[in-house]
């Protein structure tokens, strides 16, 4: 066979658009796209005539699929419009990508993000560990970054449960962080404030916790301790709802604040007692969180459970006696006042009162409420209809202890376990009652 040029057959050569088509893997059309825009090395016997006969090299070939794939193809021959709008859009690309990095950054640098504490200053840092702003308390008795720290931002459940004494959260979801801060000293005394800061340090609000308040013949003081904080939508609008718990220092009752996210205090409830952990949950499954809140009933001596509507939060717990009842204070609001029986083993050591101190959600829509002293575990189903208690290893090992030394006589026993349960007490509105019901009937205290 013969070549073009008239020399002998060269296993190189590739004579027709079919043949390079073939070698490439590719249709005709597209070679020929490759040859006018790309530069696919054709020969053509006459090159002045795109009809004209076409040959091409293998190796020609070969180097420029090389070329090509490592883009340093000598062939391409881009034209000055394409190389020009080319440019400029990766100009574009290149500025686009600087202002948002720039911009970016600047927004999220710029967020609280973390603190800490040197003597009486909060220091609120960015996620890069860079100071954004100062506030100085003037508490030369501030507790120190430890004591925040182990109670920053989230609520903590280990022996007793804790609530935050400092969040960082975007309370009006506006893509700001605030910083809620709650005053908080080593002799408890200067406390009960929260304050609230911008994402720049400016203060937004503040709130005082607590008020005097007269209970029987007793007046008690306006010094309040915060004793925790939560802030989270309640009542799914977007925006975040605070909750802050504070007690009277150094005896009772206690404040269950509800505010919204500028500070404004929308229900307030009176516990005579303590409430020491807060939890969250929607019991009723209409897309609105209940307020469950575990303490002290110290007129009892019992353990409590107050659960609330969030938007309805008033008065204050049902009191019988003259010495635990508030006259400025209606009836309360709660759609649950539950009392936990007390037991033999911690009746015999004559402690006054057995609190609850951790209140938590269970996955199979349980609320398990934990007491101090007798260190049981009391379940409840959201509607409270089904209950049951669980004895812990440290409440057998008490038991066992109290009966050996004589200061008890029972035995731990399905028998013993139901009459826990039958001992638990509901408030109607009106009276204590071993039904499950919610409390309807108000009557004035």
């Amino acid at each position: 066979m013969a070549n073009p040029d008239g020399s002998t057959e060269d296993k190189n050569l590739l004579s027709s658009w079919k043949e390079i088509s073939a070698y490439l893997g590719r249709d005709v059309r597209t070679c020929l796209r490759w040859e006018r825009k790309f530069g696919l090395p054709i020969h053509r016997l006459d090159p002045k005539s795109d009809k004209s006969r076409v040959f091409a090299y293998r190796e020609e070939l070969d180097r420029w699929l090389h070329q090509s794939k490592t883009g340093r193809s000598r062939g391409r021959n881009y034209s000055p419009r394409i190389l020009f709008v080319g440019g400029l859009c990766l100009a574009v690309a290149a500025l686009a990508f600087v202002l948002r990095v720039f911009f970016l950054g600047r927004f999220f640098l710029g967020q609280p993000a973390d603190f800490s504490i040197k003597g009486s200053v909060l220091a609120v840092l960015d996620n890069g560990g860079r100071v954004l702003w100062r506030y100085d308390t003037g508490l030369e008795n501030l507790c120190g970054e430890e004591i925040y720290r182990s109670r920053f931002q989230f609520r903590r459940s280990a022996r007793t449960a804790s609530l935050p004494y400092l969040l960082i959260k975007d309370l009006n979801r506006d893509g700001r962080h605030e910083v809620l801060f709650s005053l908080q000293t080593q002799d408890e005394m200067g406390e009960g404030v929260v304050l609230c800061f911008d994402r720049n340090g400016r203060p937004l609000w503040r709130f005082r916790a607590g008020r005097e308040m007269k209970c029987g013949d007793k007046t008690y003081s306006g010094d309040y301790r915060i004793h925790g904080l939560l802030a989270e939508d309640l009542d799914g609008d977007g925006q975040l709802e605070i909750i802050v718990v504070s007690v009277q220092r150094p005896s009772w009752p206690c404040q269950l604040a509800l505010l919204n996210p500028q500070g404004r205090l929308e229900g307030e409830f009176w516990n005579a007692g303590y409430f020491n952990d807060v939890c969250l949950a929607d019991l009723d499954d209409d897309g609105i969180k209940e307020i469950i809140a575990g303490g002290s009933h110290n007129e009892s001596g019992r353990g409590c459970l107050a659960v609330f509507a969030s938007h309805s939060i008033s008065g204050g717990s049902p009191q019988a006696t003259f010495p635990y009842r508030c006259p400025g204070l209606g009836p309360g609001s709660e759609l649950f006042y539950i009392l936990l029986p007390r037991t033999d083993v911690d009746l015999a050591d004559c402690y006054p009162v057995d609190a609850i101190i951790s209140v938590d959600i269970l996955d199979n829509r349980r609320i398990q409420a934990k007491t101090d002293l007798s260190s049981l575990f009391y379940q409840f189903t959201f509607d409270f209809r089904e209950k049951e208690v669980i004895l812990s290893h440290g409440f057998m090992q008490a038991h066992e202890k109290a009966r050996q030394e004589g200061r008890i006589r029972s035995r731990l026993d399905k028998e013993y376990e139901d009459r826990l349960v039958e001992g638990i007490r509901y408030w109607d509105g009106g009276q204590w009652t071993s039904e499950p019901v919610q409390n309807q009937v108000r009557e004035e205290m």
